[in-house]
């Protein structure tokens, strides 16, 4: 199995998280359960490297699984 990698002396991360409390205690949650609280989350992660002979470019790839 193959993995992108990120070379370079400059680097540029990104990350975002979208959390909804589905289940949880009184205060949190669509549905009041008082044991094991429970999220639904979306998440994605990115990341980008350069030097100075290679100056940043962004390549966006379709989705894939």
């Amino acid at each position: 199995m193959a993995f992108n990698r990120l070379q370079g002396q400059q680097l540029a991360v990104a990350n975002f998280e979208f959390r909804i409390p589905l289940i949880g205690v009184e205060q949190y949650g669509l549905i009041n359960f008082q044991f094991v609280p429970v999220e639904l989350v979306a998440f994605a992660d990115a990341g980008l490297a350069w030097d100075s002979d290679n100056p940043p470019a962004l390549c966006i790839q379709p989705f894939r699984i």
